[in-house]
């Protein structure tokens, strides 16, 4: 699977949502959203440990630290 490919067709769909009237929660709760979120915390094997992780690593890249991760391959 190609992330990037994932990502831009999620951005696709919630701008037709969008621009369809979908706005807010309804949006964020609607289907489609629940789906590709689904399909993105699959991809990248999300734990609630994983998320903290993650998030904590941005913060130190955000502070100019060097950052080492955890890879799991696919």
């Amino acid at each position: 699977m190609n992330i990037v490919a994932i990502v831009g067709s999620f951005h696709r769909h919630l701008l037709a949502l969008q621009q369809s009237g979908v706005r807010g929660e309804e949006r964020f709760n609607h289907p489609v959203a629940l789906s590709f979120t689904s399909k993105l915390n699959s991809l990248c094997r999300m734990t609630h440990d994983r998320e903290l992780d993650g998030l904590s690593a941005v913060r130190r890249i955000e502070r100019g630290e060097a950052v080492e991760y955890e890879v799991i391959l696919l």
